[in-house]
């Protein structure tokens, strides 16, 4: 009786954890209030990524079983490794974008609606989009168009311009049939004074980072996971995130100011490639595994 019993509960937990998530064609949905009757994207119940989606499979209310839900974003990994066809227009009531929502996604871009009020850090983590918009009327984003080598460039900040949310991972330069050439140089805009956490992070384009001396954060893993080759840090004061550099095979000279104190806990870790390093006279303390595996 016990062993019946335990595997009817195992069964109707099951069974709950199911009904909590559907799919409306194509897409699909999990239950995030049931009394509320509001739910998200998430990945695909069938295990593999989104292909080709385009803004008509997105809409702000979704029905199933006769019950209407409302559709409040994009959740953690929805559209990880997938493709979007076009611009992928969110509808308007989406409210947030958790982490890797579009991480390593490949398509033209995503536009943000105005109702669209959290972003992660790592929603758009290794995307491979040439552009991404803010529709107007937005009180939390905005697009901050930049030039980098001679074509646009747009950066998604805070409503206040100052601190760097996300970047399109794949801005064409140049195009012919044998060869595309991306934006691989970045000057960073001295109205941005902050870089968010993961902003670069598994850049599959960019190649050089230039950072101005009033640049007050760049935060976490900020620039992980890329093919940078040289790194130059102008302000001692300048607030290093933890494992900023780590696994950048490619990176082999890095300038670091006098003034710096604090080296942070991993780095450079796993820059394979690194050759030559100044330490600054001024510095104080190298926290843990900051040169680990290098």
């Amino acid at each position: 009786m016990k062993i019946k019993s335990f595997i009817l509960g195992i069964a109707s937990v099951l069974c709950a954890l199911s009904a909590q998530a559907f799919t409306v064609n194509g897409i699909s949905y999990k239950i995030t209030d049931e009394a509320r009757k509001q739910c998200m994207i998430v990945f695909p119940e069938s295990g593999s990524a989104y292909s080709n989606v385009n803004s008509s499979k997105l809409t702000a209310t979704v029905t199933n079983n006769g019950t209407t839900y409302t559709v409040l974003g994009v959740g953690a990994g929805a559209f990880e490794g997938g493709s979007i066809s076009g611009t992928l227009v969110l509808p308007e009531g989406f409210i947030f974008i958790d982490n890797g929502g579009f991480a390593e996604c490949k398509g033209t871009g995503v536009t943000i609606p105005a109702s669209m009020q959290f972003i992660t850090d790592e929603a758009f983590i290794g995307n491979q989009f040439s552009t991404i918009n803010v529709a107007a009327g937005n009180k939390y984003f905005k697009i901050l168009n930049t030039t980098q080598q001679n074509v646009n460039y747009p950066m998604l900040v805070n409503a206040a311009g100052n601190r760097l949310s996300a970047v399109p991972g794949a801005v064409v330069v140049s195009q012919s049939w044998f060869r595309t050439t991306y934006v691989e140089n970045i000057t960073i805009p001295t109205q941005i004074t902050e870089i968010g956490d993961w902003v670069f992070n598994t850049n599959p384009t960019i190649k050089s980072i230039t950072f101005h001396s009033g640049l007050k954060k760049i935060g976490n893993s900020a620039c992980a996971n890329m093919w940078l080759t040289s790194v130059t840090i102008p302000n001692p004061n300048t607030v290093l995130g933890q494992y900023l550099f780590n696994g950048c095979p490619n990176l082999t000279n890095v300038n670091l100011p006098e003034g710096l104190e604090i080296l942070p806990k991993g780095t450079f870790m796993l820059c394979e490639g690194l050759k030559n390093i100044t330490l600054p006279k001024t510095l104080k303390e190298i926290r843990g595994f900051a040169f680990s595996g290098t």
